[in-house]
């Protein structure tokens, strides 16, 4: 994508450099534009809370106005409260990031069973892309899903390359439950929800709809927003991102992150599994050569504020969190449409919160470091193919299930479509063995 210690309190809503007008005229101004029914955004000046608030509706049925309390669903910014509760596993010495998922996870297809758990949280465990919305409930759920896995999971050889997907935080989430020895909801709970006093957040859909709850909304042909009838849920697939929480809960994890894991004055998590789950690791291939992943949060370097991100999705719902840990300052905007841009909101009011751009350097094209012909061939990931032609033009051509895109080179491997989606490749010397786009990785087809 994607240390300060003033305390979570009462005296942080004082407003003291957060212009309140400006940003509740941000927040009205994008949901018009963006026609989601409702949105929930939270500020974070100097490690406190300087604006919370609701705007919309919790459901285009029953116009109940959204407030800072009303449940939404996060989608795959679960994924670092996730690596959360495995570094306080690993604190408590019941698990090492370096063992094998294999040592707790029985049965796994032996290439996978040899992924480490520190590759599982940072997306080099080698798994496909994939998920699935609909399915069982049960707390076995998890177990079943990763039971049924094959061979064929893993499209590469963990370590290998860094390929975001939702099935490696399904191995940390087993991982969570079975060092835990309870359901991965209820250990999710007890190791990381508790402590930071989120007492209504949850993965349990059957607990969040006894709460304020902003219904999940879809578009359907013509644009027209309904709501999403039946609610996905697949237990399965929980760890990947099906976090039901609220601007003022979520605002709790976000403050740990940026004072150290203190929250209203209490050491809610330890320092030192703040430390960890905010440096940045594995790089990701980009034009700037700035962006990285870390355990659940991305890392970039390439505006003058170093930040930490991440975004995510489910069925009815959209989220995006920006943290600045160097100014204390964060942006959490959860919205209750799929494919709703909760993400141009975030960037405004974090900028406003900065007082600075969060533009990227520019990076001008320059020759390709291979000839283009090296960049030639089929590219997989499961079931998904992108094919690289070199074109008479002198143009790379990648077609995609989109249809075709022309590329131009700009740096490290990396080339933009004029409709700026990126692909960069990596690995493979002078003839690249992956392709990366939207953060996954597919492999050259032999």
């Amino acid at each position: 994508m994607y240390r300060l210690t003033a305390l979570f309190s009462i005296a942080a809503f004082s407003y003291a450099a957060v212009d309140r007008q400006t940003l509740e005229h941000l927040c009205t101004e994008e949901l018009t534009r963006t026609a989601i029914p409702g949105i929930a955004v939270a500020v974070i000046e100097g490690g406190g809370v300087a604006f919370a608030k609701g705007f919309g509706v919790a459901s285009i049925e029953a116009v109940a106005p959204v407030t800072a309390d009303h449940l939404f669903r996060i989608g795959s910014t679960t994924k670092a409260f996730v690596a959360t509760a495995v570094l306080r596993l690993a604190e408590q010495r019941k698990l090492n990031l370096d063992d094998p998922v294999g040592k707790y996870i029985h049965g796994l297809p032996p290439g996978i069973a040899r992924a480490t758990i520190e590759q599982a949280l940072t997306h080099r465990a080698g798994l496909i892309e994939w998920g699935e919305s609909f399915g069982p409930h049960d707390d076995e759920a998890l177990a079943r899903t990763i039971a049924a896995w094959t061979p064929e999971t893993q499209f590469t050889n963990a370590g290998e390359i860094v390929s975001y997907t939702n099935l490696s935080y399904l191995l940390a989430g087993r991982v969570i439950e079975v060092v835990a020895a309870k359901p991965f909801a209820d250990a999710m709970e007890e190791l990381v929800f508790k402590p930071l006093g989120m007492e209504r957040t949850t993965f349990r859909p059957t607990l969040a709809m006894t709460y304020p709850l902003a219904q999940g909304h879809v578009a359907r042909e013509g644009n027209t927003v309904i709501v999403g009838r039946p609610a996905a849920d697949h237990a399965g697939y929980w760890p990947g991102g099906s976090i039901f929480t609220s601007a003022n809960e979520f605002v709790r994890f976000a403050v740990a992150l940026l004072n150290k894991g203190v929250v209203r004055g209490k050491q809610s998590i330890s320092a030192d599994v703040i430390a960890k789950l905010t440096t940045r690791r594995e790089p990701y291939p980009s034009a700037t050569g700035t962006e990285y992943y870390g355990y659940g949060l991305a890392t970039s370097l390439s505006s003058q504020t170093p930040i930490l991100a991440h975004g995510g999705f489910r069925n009815g719902y959209t989220s995006e969190m920006l943290l600045a840990p160097e100014r204390g300052i964060g942006v959490i905007v959860l919205g209750n449409r799929s494919g709703g841009d909760v993400g141009t909101l975030a960037r405004r009011l974090f900028e406003s919160a900065l007082g600075e751009s969060m533009k990227e350097a520019e990076v001008k094209p320059q020759p390709a470091a291979l000839p283009l012909r090296a960049y030639q061939g089929v590219f997989t990931n499961r079931d998904q193919v992108l094919e690289v032609q070199a074109a008479d033009s002198g143009m790379l051509v990648i077609k995609t299930p989109e249809g075709p895109r022309t590329v131009t080179h700009l740096a490290h491997g990396c080339f933009v479509s004029e409709k700026e989606v990126s692909f960069c490749f990596a690995g493979g010397g002078a003839k690249p063995k992956y392709l990366h786009t939207g953060l996954v990785a597919f492999r050259r087809k032999e």
